[in-house]
């Protein structure tokens, strides 16, 4: 494809290198900046474990300048990160906005002579537009007023761009040897720990090909089974690889997934939408209501042939429960019957993320 978008990226940390390089085939990338005015939208590297004012600096002051001197756009990429601070309590109380991410953005562009009208935000994740209207609305006590935020959104997940070669790959019901997959030998997190645990206490694990990575739990003795491994070059997630050996054997994916504590954005990653791709039903271990948003994307979910009131309760380990609760029942079924009564919800998100047009999601943000 040819992008009619220039990007000019001068410096990406380790932390949003892949993201960004999914995003790469949807512009026109400059290896230089040009000598004479032109519209360009300059990368700026943002995550919160990293000091957004150290980022600037890897910026060249002939980068720095343009972008001030033509007002140029300027992209920012963020997964899952609270960039409002706590909503509702900075409605509520005198909350230093100073110490709040968006401000302290919105701040070390200024020193830099960067209008915050420069600024578009890509979002792995959903929530922002309420808490933007509700910025609008409401008296922030800092500011005895309501705040506009001048910069623009898309909520648009670049996971979603990784996945768009046709898959030709079908299910053969012959295969299949596991009820479930719950792989989890990636970064140590405990909501996958904890339901990895449970797994084994429910005696599933006969039923499931499971992988968990090293790391200290609250159970002495369940640690000493870790690490679990079901193979040697499988475990952990890859970019770039045919990953239908993790599906051709499995029924049901447990997407064990990234994010499990906020509060007022959610979203998915690459581990729910690879089933999607891979034409796989799913089961999400993850934060709350992400079912919901998967379906408010237009995807379709499982309610029909298993219980999914899971996806509303507040309480992770009741979320865990209810799942186990889940699988337990559906080991009264054969594979053939799950099959047969997922296939067509599996058919229409193959069909509805293969339908997804990034090229125009990101043309129409950045150029309108």
């Amino acid at each position: 494809m040819t992008s009619t978008i220039k990007l000019f990226v001068e410096y990406v940390s380790q932390l949003n290198r892949y993201e960004l390089e999914i995003l790469y085939p949807y512009f026109d990338k400059l290896t230089a900046l040009p000598n004479k005015k032109e519209d360009i939208v300059f990368y700026i590297d943002y995550h919160p474990e990293l000091n957004f004012k150290d980022n600037i600096k890897q910026l060249s002051a002939n980068t720095l300048g343009y972008i001030k001197q033509n007002k140029s756009k300027v992209m920012l990429l963020t997964e899952g990160f609270d960039l409002f601070g706590h909503i509702p309590e900075i409605f509520e109380q005198y909350n230093d906005l100073r110490t709040i991410p968006y401000w302290k953005i919105i701040s070390e562009l200024a020193s830099h002579g960067i209008s915050e009208e420069q600024l578009y935000i890509i979002s792995h994740n959903h929530g922002y537009d309420d808490e933007i209207r509700q910025l609008a609305s409401r008296e922030v006590k800092w500011l005895g007023k309501p705040y506009d935020v001048k910069a623009k959104f898309l909520y648009f997940n670049p996971y979603l761009a990784l996945y768009t070669a046709q898959n030709t790959a079908g299910k053969d019901i012959g295969r299949i040897k596991f009820l479930f997959s719950s792989l989890a030998n990636g970064r140590p997190a405990m909501h996958r720990y904890n339901f990895t645990k449970k797994l084994f206490d429910a005696g599933l694990d006969v039923n499931g090909k499971i992988s968990m990575v090293n790391m200290e739990g609250s159970d002495p003795e369940f640690n000493k089974r870790l690490p679990i491994v079901y193979d040697d070059s499988h475990n952990q997630w890859t970019f770039r690889k045919d990953e239908n050996i993790l599906f051709e054997d499995t029924c049901i994916w447990i997407s064990n997934e990234t994010f499990l504590n906020q509060r007022n954005i959610k979203g998915y990653s690459e581990k729910t939408i690879k089933a999607i791709y891979y034409k796989s039903p799913f089961i999400i271990n993850g934060c709350r209501g992400l079912l919901e948003l998967l379906r408010h994307d237009g995807f379709q979910t499982f309610n029909k042939v298993w219980d999914e009131s899971y996806d509303q309760m507040s309480n992770i380990d009741d979320r865990q429960n209810a799942i186990i609760k889940v699988l337990k029942s559906l080991q009264e079924k054969t594979f053939r019957q799950i099959y047969e009564e997922t296939i067509g919800v599996v058919t229409h998100n193959y069909n509805h993320l293969m339908s997804i047009n990034t090229e125009e999601k990101i043309q129409k943000f950045f150029v309108g």
